[in-house]
C-alpha cells in the first residue's frame, strides 16, 4: 500500500514534496495511512512461516515504513515551519500516536527473536545493521519485564508530549520576534530578490510591508 496523499510528487524535481498541495487534513490521512502501513510491515515479519533470513528479516525491515518516514518528514516541516493553531493541534494529535506506535514496534518480541536467530552476516555493512537493530530494541526496552515495558511508555509519552509543548512555543517565540517594517527606506541597502522575500513573508503572515525573521544561530 502506497500513501496517497500529496507529500511527494514525481513532477517535482528530486521528488520533492510538492508544500502548496500539503494541509493539516492531507498530513492527518497520510500519517493514518503511514501507521497502518508500518505496522502492517512490522506484523508480517514477525508472523513470517519460514525461518529468519537476512532477506525476510534484515532486509524486509530495512524497508519498512519508507513512505511512513518521508511523508512523517514533510508534516514535521510543516509543524515546525508553520506553526499556528491548525499545525500545533495536529502536532499535538498525531505525537502521542507515533509515540505509542514505536513503542509497539520496538517491543515486538516475534521481531527481535527473528533478528537474534541470525547468523552474523559476511557482509559487513549487513553485520552492522543487524548490530545496530538488536542495540536499538534492547535500548527501547525489549529485556523489560511488563511492568517495566509500561513505565517507559509513560515516560516516552511524556518525553514526546514535552517535546511538543517546546517545539510549538519555539515556533511561536520565532514569529513574534520577527521584525515588521512598513517603510521601505529601512530596508536600504538590501537587494530586490531578498526584499521581495521579506514581502512575501510578509503577505504569508497577512501583513503589508516587509517580515524580517529572526536569525537562526
Amino acid at each position: 500500500m502506497t500513501i496517497s496523499i500529496p507529500t511527494q510528487s514525481a513532477a517535482l524535481p528530486f521528488i520533492l514534496p510538492d508544500f502548496a498541495c500539503i494541509t493539516p487534513d492531507s498530513v492527518r490521512a497520510s500519517a493514518a495511512a503511514g501507521m497502518a502501513q508500518l505496522r502492517a510491515e512490522w506484523d508480517a515479519i514477525a508472523r513470517n512461516p519460514e525461518a529468519a533470513s537476512e532477506e525476510n528479516t534484515l532486509v524486509a525491515l530495512g524497508r519498512a515504513g519508507l513512505d511512513f518516514e518521508t511523508g512523517l518528514g514533510v508534516g514535521y516541516t510543516m509543524m515546525s515551519s508553520i506553526g499556528g493553531a491548525e499545525w500545533d493541534a495536529v502536532q499535538a494529535e498525531l505525537m502521542p500516536q507515533i509515540s505509542a506506535l514505536y513503542d509497539s514496534l520496538w517491543m515486538n518480541d516475534g521481531i527481535y527473536e527473528r533478528l537474534a536467530a541470525l547468523e552474523a552476516p559476511e557482509d559487513p555493512e549487513a553485520e552492522r545493521l543487524l548490530t545496530e537493530y538488536l542495540k536499538d530494541f534492547r535500548l527501547r526496552g525489549i529485556e523489560l519485564d511488563a511492568e517495566g515495558r509500561e513505565r517507559l511508555k509513560e515516560l516516552n509519552a511524556a518525553l514526546s508530549s514535552g517535546e511538543t509543548e517546546f517545539e510549538q512555543r519555539t515556533v511561536t517565540a520565532r514569529d513574534a520576534a520577527a521584525l515588521h517594517i512598513t517603510d521601505r527606506t529601512e530596508l536600504a541597502g538590501l537587494d530586490d530578490e531578498t526584499i521581495d522575500s521579506l514581502a512575501h513573508a510578509a503577505t504569508e503572515r497577512g501583513l503589508e510591508g516587509w517580515l524580517i525573521p529572526p536569525i537562526s544561530p
